[in-house]
């Protein structure tokens, strides 16, 4: 994790204080318990306001920026019931992995909207 965090000057979340020790990494201590103060917690030290439009922009495996690709270009790499029930997705360039705005998307927006109303 550090190794990759120095490579990609990546930022370190983090409740272990060992990870505090002098370095060439950037670590910002997480102290709330709960998510929602955690959230608020990161957007808070690292000046974050944080926009539908950054929501789901990275992919989660290697932080590349997704692009949109075409429905029909992943009909064989998504589950049946997502290709009949979606109409937009988006791909890592990277990774080649592929996602869609299922109801993570809706939850996530309520719990950021819950965190800055």
């Amino acid at each position: 994790m550090i190794i990759q965090a120095l490579r990609d000057e990546r930022i370190i979340l983090t409740r272990n204080l060992r990870l505090l020790r002098p370095s060439a990494i950037k670590v910002v201590l997480i102290q709330e318990e709960k998510i929602k103060q955690q959230l608020n917690e990161v957007f808070k030290k690292l000046n974050i306001k944080p926009g539908a439009k950054m929501m789901f922009s990275r992919c989660i495996i290697c932080n590349e920026e997704l692009v949109d690709i075409e429905k029909e270009k992943i009909k064989d790499r998504v589950p049946e019931y997502v290709f009949k029930t979606q109409d937009d997705f988006v791909t890592c360039p990277q990774c080649k992995r592929i996602y869609w705005q299922g109801t993570h998307w809706g939850n996530a927006r309520e719990i950021l909207d819950g965190i800055h109303s």
